[in-house]
């Protein structure tokens, strides 16, 4: 877009990420924006449908944002675990490189945190009554 991929050469060294840095948040957000749209159409079907004898029940939905918030808690967690492994193990390599890898590093354990907090207030609004679910979208 702005040419700055095109600039290798001693002065302009090329660093590309790593696979594991982006195949990880890569399938979590795929993975939750497929169940963010499934959640949306039964929330729909369960707003036409005024039966008491459908499976899809309000209290079902709530029970399923708080298991949503826990299973966003710990993939996240296991993934920051997986970062910050491998930060530690970063093999040496001249300064700035290894700067520029650390940084694209934290970048992906910032939005880890960002998602963890999603989760975290996910399980907020819906176990404690008097937050209000607005919070979360």
């Amino acid at each position: 877009m702005n040419g700055s991929g095109a600039r290798v050469g001693p002065y302009h060294p090329k660093v590309p990420g790593d696979a594991g840095g982006h195949i990880l948040p890569g399938v979590f957000l795929v993975t939750i924006g497929l169940w963010w749209s499934t959640k949306s159409i039964l929330k729909y079907i369960c707003i036409q449908q005024k039966r008491s004898s459908s499976p899809i029940t309000p209290q079902f939905l709530s029970r399923a944002e708080i298991l949503e918030g826990i299973v966003i808690i710990v993939t996240v967690l296991v993934a920051m675990v997986g970062q910050f492994y491998w930060i530690v193990n970063i093999k040496p390599s001249p300064h700035t490189e290894m700067q520029e890898a650390q940084l694209r590093n934290w970048q992906h354990i910032i939005m880890y945190v960002v998602l963890a907090m999603l989760g975290v207030t996910k399980i907020l609004c819906f176990t404690i009554r008097s937050l209000p679910v607005s919070l979360i979208t």
